[in-house]
């Protein structure tokens, strides 16, 4: 009989016998490999766990980030207001008129009587800055949006305030946006004519927030 039949008839021994192939195993394998499934199941289950917590780590790390982003843009927008109150006698000469006073919450409440009520009214007294001035041809107002970056829904408010303003007064109100820069669209609006643009310096807002 040759080597390979007798090799042959073992392993048909053992296919036969379980309990032989155990036996066989226990005195061929180490220790180490006959743990290897076991040992390579725990890795992979610790493998799991560290990438999930990379991965929640990571989450965690992005939302902390987005919260700051946030937080600086509500910052920037509040020190940009600041500023738009500090440059009202500007922007009325600005557009050729002489900077009278700034009307507090009160007045508009009495304007928007009768006139507006819900959202809308809401809207209009917590425009950003109204001006009284006095122009050429008498008083007339300006009602300003102020925002870090101007974008359409400030110029529509400043629009729809400014209309509400010379029905309640008769005198005339120029809609205006007090803005470090614009979105595209706003850019257009400025050109046509829709509002006057008041530019803040940048670095002006930066260092007032600092």
């Amino acid at each position: 009989m040759t080597q390979q039949s007798r090799i042959r008839e073992l392993i048909d021994e053992m296919d036969a016998n379980p309990q032989m192939a155990e036996m066989l195993r226990e005195k061929l394998l180490t220790r180490d490999l006959k743990d290897l499934p076991a040992d390579f199941r725990e890795h992979t289950t610790r493998l799991e766990s560290l990438l999930q917590e990379l991965v929640t780590a990571n989450g965690n790390s992005i939302a902390r980030m987005n919260r700051m982003e946030q937080d600086r843009s509500t910052l920037k927008n509040l020190t940009t207001r600041i500023q738009g109150d500090r440059y009202a006698p500007d922007l009325a000469a600005d557009l050729g008129m002489t900077y009278v006073r700034t009307l507090d919450r009160t007045e508009l409440v009495s304007m928007a009587e009768g006139r507006l009520t819900g959202a809308p009214r809401r809207s209009f007294v917590q425009a950003d800055l109204v001006i009284l001035a006095e122009a050429e041809r008498g008083a007339a107002y300006i009602v300003a949006e102020v925002s870090y970056t101007g974008g359409t829904r400030d110029t529509a408010r400043a629009v729809r305030n400014a209309a509400v303003i010379t029905e309640a007064t008769g005198f005339p109100c120029e809609p205006a946006l007090i803005s470090v820069r614009n979105d595209r669209e706003v850019a257009d609006q400025v050109r046509d004519g829709l509002v006057h643009w008041y530019q803040l310096d940048e670095k002006d807002v930066d260092s007032y927030e600092d």
